[in-house]
């Protein structure tokens, strides 16, 4: 008798804990849908009357991982049907192959801008032809240079289109300050621990091009301000 009143016992305990299983699955799908339904009418009581056509590029806003003040547009996508008034399916490279459904709050028009580039005439790469035209940017004639003569212009002046910067020795710069002008010795900003070699090696070769020249003490100091650019550390003063 005891195992069956314990059987029993247990058989209705797993059936209200199925029906509570159930009852919560229920309120999770209807919270669900209510936050759906609430976010919907928030977009569309801050969305601009606007209409996107059929096979319009467009760019599509992209939430950042710090929120919405790091978000930025990508694309540009093609617009392949206009699902309602506010939803537009979107195609294009790096997103799935049935699209994706985008608010128009999220879409904007994607303008082409004009690329201009300069040229450079070869004598022996371009047609002669082609040096007879006009220029891109100016509507000047272009100019020609054989390789041989741009080879002996960057010879000669090798210094001048070297990477290493160079000093002027010609003139003398002296800084005059105003007599009631006082000292300003900024604190030293902290250097994350990641980027001080790539610092000390920029100061280094700083030094050693003769850009800066390395002091013991000093009354005027600003410190510096790392910046890592494309793997390289760049450095600027705050004055």
């Amino acid at each position: 008798m005891d195992d069956a009143h314990e059987g029993i016992a247990e058989s209705k305990w797993v059936g209200k804990l199925q029906d509570r299983i159930k009852e919560l699955t229920d309120l999770s799908v209807v919270r669900r849908k209510r936050g759906k339904d609430k976010t919907r009418d928030k977009l569309n009581q801050s969305r601009v009357e606007r209409v996107l056509s059929e096979g319009s590029h467009v760019l599509m806003k992209v939430p950042g991982r710090c929120g919405a003040f790091q978000s930025s547009w990508e694309g540009p996508y093609t617009v392949e049907k206009a699902l309602s008034k506010v939803n537009y399916r979107v195609m294009g490279q790096g997103l799935p192959p049935t699209g994706r459904v985008v608010h128009i709050n999220n879409l904007k028009v994607y303008h082409e801008r004009k690329v201009y580039r300069a040229v450079v005439a070869v004598e022996e790469e371009i047609d002669q032809q082609v040096l007879k035209g006009k220029s891109i940017l100016t509507e000047e004639p272009c100019v020609g240079f054989s390789q041989a003569q741009l080879d002996e212009v960057l010879s000669e002046f090798k210094d001048t289109f070297s990477d290493t910067p160079g000093c002027c020795s010609t003139n003398q710069c002296h800084i005059t300050l105003n007599s009631d002008a006082q000292p300003v010795n900024l604190p030293v900003r902290r250097i994350p621990f990641t980027m001080r070699d790539g610092v000390k090696a920029a100061l280094d070769k700083m030094v050693d091009d003769g850009v800066i020249v390395k002091v013991d003490s000093t009354s005027w100091c600003s410190p510096i301000v790392p910046v890592t650019v494309l793997c390289e550390c760049v450095l600027t003063t705050e004055l």
